[in-house]
């Protein structure tokens, strides 16, 4: 099911903006300072929490995204904990390359213009960016 899960973590990259991020991240912040815990691996299940809880609460693609996790028995406790540490973990570390994604599509967008005529190009572009 993880090939319907990727695009609705595309669309929700392309389509969260840096202050909706900061605003995560400050979300986090508050959530980590609020919390006992001392251990680096408790203190990242704290954050991932909260940046999973986030996510759900903005975005219905992670209710749909909780539906499928739940509906293949990916975790043992069907309880959302475990959902919003995986969401949180996966989106923490793909905002980090947001930039760079953007970047890269600002590139097929330039290279589609400069290529004239028929091409292979832009489909292989097509098959990595869509």
């Amino acid at each position: 099911m993880i090939h319907e899960i990727i695009p609705m973590f595309n669309r929700f990259l392309q389509d969260i903006s840096n202050i909706q991020i900061e605003m995560a991240l400050m979300t986090m912040n508050i959530d980590i300072a609020l919390t006992d815990k001392t251990e680096p691996e408790e203190i990242y299940k704290v954050a991932w929490t909260s940046i999973g809880k986030w996510c759900r609460f903005v975005s219905d693609e992670f209710n749909m995204v909780e539906v499928l996790l739940k509906e293949n028995c990916v975790f043992k406790d069907k309880g959302t904990e475990s959902i919003d540490i995986w969401i949180g973990y996966c989106v923490c570390n793909l905002t980090c390359v947001k930039g760079v994604h953007q970047e890269h599509l600002q590139g097929k967008e330039l290279l589609l213009k400069k290529i004239s005529g028929k091409s292979t190009i832009p489909d292989i572009f097509d098959e990595l960016y869509n």
